[in-house]
């Protein structure tokens, strides 16, 4: 297909020139994009170079004979249905001593390669250097030079010494063996999978001669499909993870990318270009680094972490209206209005939301109310930020830095204000516009940018802290920093006057960025009979125990059981430290028994 046919089928589709995404035209494009070939802003299916490139069959063998360079094609294959990839464990031998390292097995692979850091970590010497052409079927070439290492791998009493190349990145994720019906019939012949629990990045790639010598010719062929293979290295899985829905995607991904780690990745699906695709671990690192470059301090003020290339975002005035209007029956039915308004009305005092008069144009986020009596706020709005359009499609998420900070404490930057409008009623009944100038729970980046702020504003008090005159120690700010969870400090102390000390110093650390720590507990502070509610239990000062909630345990003894009703009770328990897991476990794994074996209704 010509670039003049391609560019046809994009102007049929009122797609945008550059990033091929419906919705806006080139001109309204502010991505940052950057084509492999020609290094200009738009995608590499849209370059006129990337035609230029191509030649016909006949030029193509006869500059392959005129080449010495040696050429390793692979051509990735991905399937919207998950399929388990051989992957073993075992131990490499450097001169530093030894290394646990998680490896692939890979058949269609020429040369076998090992992590850059591996390398350093095993002060390995490389023997010699090697140019390799990295390329793709259908795509261009690109030179690299590698060290070549000799390594020895070893499991039990098996040793085996090869040829590896060293790379700085083989692959993204790939999961190891997670649980499933698989697992019962493995236990069942009594095979023992190599990599199940691992979590971390590949560091070897084997090839295929390398693997020939591993296999020990024994093999299972497992009722769900997959199929295990004995190896001098341990077991190891492959295949297709059985799925109800047998309608599946597959896709075969020519990309003309000369990386190695783009022809492994697992998430190339469809027409996004892998150039484009960041890792996870990358895209959380660019937030950080965002929000470190842009906070500006005192009531801290942070601007949103927005995604590269992410799409436009239309106005979604009707939605959020008849969400509105949804609310508001439910409110007047329930008799919780003139509560819901008291709430918008201390924010609007308290300057964490202001009217506007940009009208029915931009973005808004909807909010339902939700009801919780016996708490400080017993009904209160919750903000959506999943409604489609989404915005949360459109914003980085970030590292998790902490589960969730009352999102009264951080002011967001005027710039991203815009798309955190929200519809609300006046006492006549007219429709009236309001404005966050607040973090908003609700939006998926929200964790980040709250738990961000601490940590900064904790460094920061630590600098601080060193300077002559300051009136709180740096043994305070350290366990602050490891104290918080949700929006609750939970800390230990040995003694009365630490304890006191601690509350004095942390408010006064906290107090500086205008957070406010208040209502503190500790032992023997309350003689409460009910307890004191902390991370999900009930806690009993007087006598220092932490128990369940007994109200969450009551349930119908009439009632029919069936996997919903258990699948509720198994759920009703929060406990994020794991106080009870022995405990709460036992219903989840009978809830998994149940489904395996399809016992009880839904």
């Amino acid at each position: 297909m010509t670039l003049e046919e391609r560019k046809r089928i994009v102007l049929e589709k009122g797609a945008c020139f550059k990033c091929l995404k419906a919705g806006h035209i080139s001109k309204k494009y502010r991505s940052r994009l950057k084509c492999i070939v020609c290094g200009y802003s738009h995608v590499p299916l849209m370059c006129l170079g990337l035609a230029e490139k191509k030649t016909s069959p006949q030029q193509k063998e006869s500059s392959s004979e005129q080449d010495n360079v040696k050429r390793d094609q692979v051509m990735s294959n991905q399937t919207s249905s998950y399929v388990f990839l051989q992957t073993v464990n075992f131990k490499v031998k450097g001169q530093s001593g030894m290394v646990s390292v998680r490896a692939l097995i890979d058949t269609g692979s020429q040369r076998s390669y090992i992590l850059k850091s591996i390398v350093s970590s095993l002060s390995l010497k490389p023997k010699k250097a090697e140019k390799i052409v990295h390329c793709l079927f259908g795509g261009t070439e690109m030179e690299q030079v590698h060290y070549c290492y000799d390594v020895t791998i070893s499991k039990g009493d098996y040793r085996k010494t090869f040829e590896v190349l060293d790379q700085a990145q083989i692959c993204n994720e790939v999961s190891p063996l997670f649980y499933g019906p698989w697992i019962q019939e493995l236990k069942v012949l009594n095979v023992e999978v190599s990599d199940c629990k691992s979590q971390g990045p590949i560091e070897m790639l084997l090839r295929a001669d390398v693997i020939g010598s591993l296999y020990m010719g024994k093999r299972h062929l497992l009722k769900c499909g997959l199929v295990a293979n004995e190896t001098y290295v341990g077991w190891t899985v492959e295949g297709k993870v059985p799925t109800l829905n047998s309608t599946t995607m597959t896709v075969i991904s020519m990309f003309t990318n000369p990386s190695i780690t783009e022809l492994w990745r697992l998430d190339v699906l469809g027409i996004e270009e892998p150039t484009e695709r960041k890792t996870k671990i990358e895209k959380a690192l660019a937030a950080k680094e965002l929000f470190c470059e842009t906070v500006i301090v005192g009531r801290y003020e942070v601007r949103l972490p927005w995604l590269e290339g992410h799409p436009p975002l239309p106005t979604n005035y009707h939605i959020a209206n008849r969400r509105l209007q949804t609310a508001v029956k439910q409110l007047e039915k329930n008799g919780l209005m003139s509560r819901y308004k008291t709430v918008f009305e201390e924010w609007e005092r308290l300057n964490i939301i202001e009217k506007t008069t940009r009208g029915d144009v931009g973005h808004f986020l909807p909010h339902r109310p939700v009801v919780k009596e016996g708490s400080a706020t017993a009904v209160r709005p919750v903000f959506d930020g999943k409604d489609e359009p989404s915005l949360n499609q459109c914003l980085e998420k970030g590292e998790n830095l902490i589960e969730l900070i009352p999102a009264v404490l951080t002011s967001v930057n005027p710039r991203d204000r815009q798309f955190l409008k929200f519809l609300w009623i006046n006492e006549k009944g007219e429709e009236i516009v309001y404005i966050h100038n607040r973090v908003v729970f609700g939006v998926n980046s929200s964790p980040f940018l709250l738990g961000a702020t601490i940590q900064y504003h904790l460094k920061k008090s630590k600098e601080d802290c060193l300077l002559p005159g300051c009136e709180y120690a740096k043994e305070t700010i350290e366990k602050l920093a490891r104290s918080f969870y949700v929006d609750n400090s939970v800390a230990s102390v040995p003694d009365l006057e630490v304890l006191n000390r601690f509350i004095k110093e942390a408010t006064m650390i906290m107090a500086e960025a205008q957070f406010d720590l208040r209502g503190w507990e500790f032992s023997g502070n309350s003689n409460s009979s009910d307890g004191i509610s902390v991370l999900g239990l009930k806690w009993f000062t007087t006598r220092d125990i932490l128990t369940i909630n007994p109200n969450l345990l009551t349930c119908d003894r009439e009632s029919v059981v069936t996997k919903r009703k258990l699948l509720s009770i198994a759920q009703k328990v929060f406990d994020p430290i794991g106080f009870t897991s022995p405990v709460t476990l036992l219903p989840k794994l009978w809830l998994q028994i149940l489904w395996e074996k399809n016992i009880l209704g839904h």
